[in-house]
């Protein structure tokens, strides 16, 4: 899996990755920056609602996790 940074903001970082293999494609890696407990369960949360969602005008979650203290999302990459 290739790593790019693509930005950061006050909650954390944003990665393009793409999976390699066959069924290669590209996803965002959203890793949130906060240490916070409280913040971290929000942010999960976040990523639980957001997987329920299925519009075509809202890019889809494809997984959840926490590596460490640190928990993130994966995302469909969209252009732009």
């Amino acid at each position: 899996m290739a790593e790019q940074f693509l930005g950061a903001g006050a909650m954390g970082r944003v990665y393009r990755a793409s999976r390699e293999g066959t069924l290669e494609r590209d996803y965002v890696v959203k890793v949130f920056g906060s240490s916070s407990p409280n913040a971290n369960a929000r942010f999960r949360r976040e990523g639980e609602v957001m997987a329920k969602i299925d519009h075509p005008h809202v890019v889809k979650v494809v997984a959840t996790g926490q590596e460490g203290a640190l928990p993130y999302m994966v995302l469909e990459y969209v252009e732009g």
